[in-house]
């Protein structure tokens, strides 16, 4: 005779069973679901190429409205600097095409010096102007495109996007252009819009003034210089991508980008 304890038992190991059955079913269907959908289609060269082309357009447009005021388009050059260079979870088009490994990318910074004890910005400058259309004093972040300190240097890729600094304020907040790109695209609006934003040395640059800069008028400089000075840095950090790709002969010139504002 089976007690019901026993009876009870028997039953839980059963639908122990089933459901490890189920997962190993639903894992296996996923599996080759998986395997389906890479066999689906494989890229030829060509394709990837006119998707690199169609990128560099985006780039292109945007750096174009950006130049005319709609700053938000650093949001989107994002995006498209990403999907060109950038490996994760998927492939960037310039590993798909067998190229980000052996292409020098166009730093156009210059090295800070030791003893500069001030903000360190070698992507932009700052314009202060006559009044604007709201009777405000005209100040704005403009990005450093062909300027007479941007003769630069061509290095591998690892140096220009995550070794070499284009941000330090001297406390502590310093930024690359991976870190510029990653959080504009991946939280702060090219793709996704996050809650919350994780990088502080990128949030004392774009929400609380880090370059520590103000203006105002009769020696009154208490207001702060309003926020987008990591706009103007995804603005330059275009342009040396697009010169990159030309001067590596994987895109047709000229350079678009590299003229501030660029022309129509």
């Amino acid at each position: 005779m089976v007690s019901a304890s026993s009876g009870k038992n028997v039953a839980a190991v059963v639908c122990q069973l089933v459901g490890a059955r189920r997962w190993a079913a639903s894992s296996m269907d996923r599996q080759m679901g998986e395997k389906k959908q890479k066999a689906a289609w494989a890229r030829p060269n060509a394709e990837i190429v006119e998707a690199l082309t169609h990128q560099v357009g985006f780039m292109r447009s945007s750096c174009r409205a950006y130049d005319k005021g709609s700053l938000q388009e650093a949001q989107r050059l994002a995006s498209a600097v990403y999907i060109i260079v950038v490996d994760g979870g998927q492939r960037s088009l310039l590993t798909q095409l067998s190229a980000r490994r052996d292409l020098q990318f166009f730093d156009s910074t210059y090295a800070d010096d030791p003893r500069n004890l001030s903000e360190y910005m070698p992507m932009i400058l700052m314009r202060v102007g006559g009044l604007n259309e709201k009777g405000d004093i005209d100040c704005k972040y403009v990005p450093v495109v062909n300027g007479p300190m941007t003769s630069g240097e061509n290095v591998k890729f690892v140096d220009w996007w995550e070794r070499r600094i284009i941000f330090d304020d001297k406390r502590g907040n310093a930024l690359t252009r991976r870190s510029i790109v990653r959080a504009l695209r991946s939280q702060d609006g090219g793709s996704h819009f996050d809650e919350h934003l994780t990088d502080p040395a990128y949030v004392a640059l774009s929400r609380e003034n880090a370059p520590g800069w103000g203006f105002g008028v009769d020696g009154d400089i208490s207001t702060p210089f309003p926020p987008g000075a990591h706009l103007a840095m995804m603005r330059v950090i275009a342009w040396e991508l697009e010169k990159t790709l030309v001067d590596g002969q994987l895109l047709k010139g000229p350079v678009e980008t590299g003229t501030f504002p660029a022309p129509e």
